[in-house]
């Protein structure tokens, strides 16, 4: 979140970023690989130059991606749905920025949370060992019903804007939006792209 704020302001002082980006050993991994990926000749000579090869929004994006293998992404009992979300999410973030033109960034980001609901439901369906779990049945259920609004709710706590809130609780409706129907309807195709494919 301090990264997107950086990002997002209109001066973004590359010293800030860099010694942010730093003090996360997973980011830093991830912007190594991918700086010295097969898409350049030879590797950056330093972190500076892995950060300046790729660009802010590709930083962004790599960040916000990064996420998602956090501590709040391991459910006991539902590890393998919550591994397929992840999934999900980071593919139909990138078909859904491909589609949009303009600002990206937020595109990417309701893509990639669209479903964050699904999680919310998730964890609270893990119990302890030797505690009685609610049935596999039930807890689909809710995630069918409830997922969409639990997502606007998280995009609301973790400050996302309006278009990204609405766009994770109307993903599976955009018609009936006014107002932010143009992100929501790119992440409904990049939705239903992802699960075609």
């Amino acid at each position: 979140r301090r990264l997107d704020r950086m990002l997002r302001s209109p001066e973004v002082p590359m010293h800030k970023v860099i010694k942010l980006l730093e003090g996360d050993p997973a980011l830093v991994q991830r912007v190594w690989s991918r700086a010295c990926g097969a898409a350049y000749l030879s590797p950056p000579p330093n972190f500076h130059a892995a950060v300046t090869r790729l660009g802010f929004d590709e930083l962004w994006r790599i960040a916000m991606s990064t996420c998602m293998y956090d501590a709040v992404f391991r459910v006991r009992d539902f590890q393998s749905e919550v591994n397929m979300l992840r999934t999900h999410g980071i593919i139909v973030g990138e078909v859904a920025a491909w589609l949009a033109s303009g600002d990206k960034g937020q595109v990417y980001l309701a893509g990639l949370l669209h479903d964050v609901g699904k999680l919310i439901v998730l964890q609270a369906a893990s119990v302890k060992p030797n505690e009685r779990a609610p049935s596999y049945e039930l807890v689909m259920e809710v995630v069918a019903q409830y997922h969409a609004a639990l997502g606007v709710a998280v995009a609301e706590v973790w400050k996302l804007g309006d278009d990204v809130a609405a766009a994770i609780g109307f993903h599976h409706a955009p018609e009936i939006l006014d107002d932010h129907q143009k992100i929501t309807q790119f992440v409904r195709i990049a939705d239903i792209a992802t699960h075609t494919a």
